[in-house]
């Protein structure tokens, strides 16, 4: 039978903390990463652009047989989700914020409390987030704050720095913070900071949110219902590229973080 993979795929960095939780959450499945670091960031790219990268990157994994695809960056798919589904047979699954169940926590806390959502600027100002913020916060208790240089941090492999630590500490956690009961991490690469965030919130009632867990679930119910899901135990294949060859030590750091093999493509 021919091997069948899901594909993961982000602009950078912030895709593989998607990649990595799918590698623990689906132990038999064959998985693909694709990190389009050649034309990162996302964020400054035309919709038409975007369409156009992530297009290229499915066609050039032809000798792959692909029964599902997750985008892992939120820029891509607000950008180009619904042609994907359009263009191709197989199931694909974009990145919300987990703005719901951040929004159902704060409610169930006894002190009356705010929902703060991380984002980048053009996630901000996207008509999708909007949408999904009217959509769940009836009650208007979330606000967002765009942190885009947290995707630089996370690109640059700096997880605990000086600098980090100043930012995070003037930008997010400052005096403003205590109004809140939960953070919402609205950009994958955000969730490199996930364990970061949660240690600095340490003592309070403030929970840390990522959309990683709601999408794999919902890989997961879309595959079984198709029985799909792959059964086999035998050794699977974990498949890792970056579109920029200069990318040798982000390879170093998946591999911290992951104790299977894994094969450059």
């Amino acid at each position: 039978m021919c091997k069948e993979y899901i594909l993961v795929m982000d602009s950078g960095m912030g895709g593989l903390t998607t990649f990595i939780d799918m590698v623990s959450a689906l132990p038999n499945e064959n998985l693909i990463f694709v990190g389009d670091t050649e034309h990162f960031p996302y964020g400054e790219k035309t919709k038409q652009q975007v369409s156009e990268y992530v297009i290229n990157i499915i066609e050039s994994l032809h000798d792959y047989k692909i029964k599902a695809m997750v985008i892992a960056c939120n820029t891509a798919t607000s950008a180009c989700a619904p042609t994907l589904r359009e263009k191709y047979p197989f199931p694909v699954i974009g990145m919300e914020p987990a703005i719901k169940p951040a929004v159902e926590y704060v409610k169930q806390l006894e002190e009356q409390k705010r929902v703060l959502l991380l984002s980048t600027s053009l996630t901000k100002q996207g008509e999708k987030l909007i949408t999904l913020m009217h959509k769940i916060d009836d009650e208007g208790i979330i606000d967002c704050l765009a942190v885009s240089r947290l995707v630089r941090f996370a690109e640059d492999l700096e997880f605990d720095t000086h600098d980090l630590t100043n930012y995070v500490k003037r930008h997010i956690m400052n005096s403003k913070v205590d109004q809140y009961g939960a953070i919402v991490l609205g950009c994958t690469h955000f969730i490199w900071f996930r364990d970061f965030l949660t240690q600095m919130a340490k003592g309070t009632s403030l929970k840390v949110f990522d959309g990683n867990e709601g999408s794999i679930r919902n890989l997961t119910n879309i595959l079984a219902s198709q029985d799909r899901l792959n059964k086999d135990n035998s050794k699977r294949e974990l498949l890792v590229r970056f579109t920029n060859p200069n990318d040798s030590q982000k390879i170093e750091e998946l591999k911290k973080h992951i104790q299977e093999d894994i094969t450059i493509f």
